[in-house]
């Protein structure tokens, strides 16, 4: 081994990273294209995103303050079971 010709073996070891970068640079190729179009969409997303949650969270909130309103109404004297009987009001009378 130590007296071996070596030159053959580090040439095919070269020639295979050679093959694995030249491999890796055409997977990678179009990648700077893809950003770019990503990069110019974005803004456009996070515009939608953000109007898509304000949306859910102010409809979140009205439910919730309803149901609030329905819960603090046996607080404050109200019958919550008036609206199943017939000519019963809300506030008792």
């Amino acid at each position: 081994m130590l007296g071996g010709d070596l030159g053959e073996t580090k040439q095919g070891g070269l020639q295979r990273l050679l093959s694995a970068v030249s491999e890796y640079q055409a997977k990678i190729g179009g990648w700077p294209a893809q950003i770019a179009m990503i990069n110019a969409r974005l803004p456009a997303l996070i515009d939608r995103a953000c109007i898509l949650l304000t949306v859910s969270l102010l409809w979140f909130a009205l439910s919730q303050g309803g149901l609030i309103l329905h819960g603090l109404a046996p607080y404050y004297g109200a019958n919550p079971f008036a609206a199943l009987r017939k000519g019963e009001s809300l506030d008792g009378s």
